[in-house]
């Protein structure tokens, strides 16, 4: 499966999708608007470095745990470093760039390390269920958006699970 990530200029962003090795049209997965921040907030709470995870998943666990979900993620998405179970609702996600992908800084926030990021949310289902138990969760809808320094590396991301239900996920 292709996965294409597009960003208009006036903030527009679409995921799109199509098999590999086939001229079909691509499949529009997920639409949404990327939008300047306005709230500090957020940004205060990420710089709270204290705090010890409950468990943590090197690359090695992670990826193995997305196959056993389904989830096959080839090197060029292979972006995590590591996850850090900080509370059951709480993760933080040590990122990387792969090799291979081109060049990072041409993006605004790069596809791969933003899907690194959502990544993050199997860190906490892992915590939740068992592994033989857990589904498998795709993104349908981004309400917000927000890039701090465009073109910047992001060398981590802190997700927090706002709502865990049988057929739905809503995350921070």
């Amino acid at each position: 499966q292709l996965v294409r990530v597009a960003i208009e200029e006036d903030g527009r962003i679409a995921i799109g999708s199509r098999p590999r090795q086939h001229d079909l049209p691509w499949t529009n997965n997920a639409v949404g608007r990327v939008a300047r921040a306005h709230d500090d907030e957020l940004a205060a709470a990420l710089d709270d470095g204290d705090a010890m995870p409950l468990r943590s998943w090197d690359a090695e666990a992670h990826y193995s745990f997305a196959a056993a979900l389904g989830l096959s993620y080839g090197p060029q998405f292979r972006s995590v470093v590591r996850i850090d179970v900080l509370d059951e609702a709480c993760a933080d996600v040590a990122l990387r760039v792969p090799e291979g992908i081109g060049d990072p800084t041409a993006f605004v926030l790069h596809p791969v390390l933003f899907d690194g990021g959502l990544q993050g949310l199997l860190g906490l289902l892992r915590g939740r269920v068992a592994d033989d138990e857990a589904a498998a969760y795709l993104p349908v809808r981004i309400e917000r958006l927000t890039v701090r320094r465009p073109g910047a590396m992001p060398a981590s991301c802190t997700v927090w699970l706002v709502l865990a239900a049988a057929l739905a996920l809503v995350a921070d």
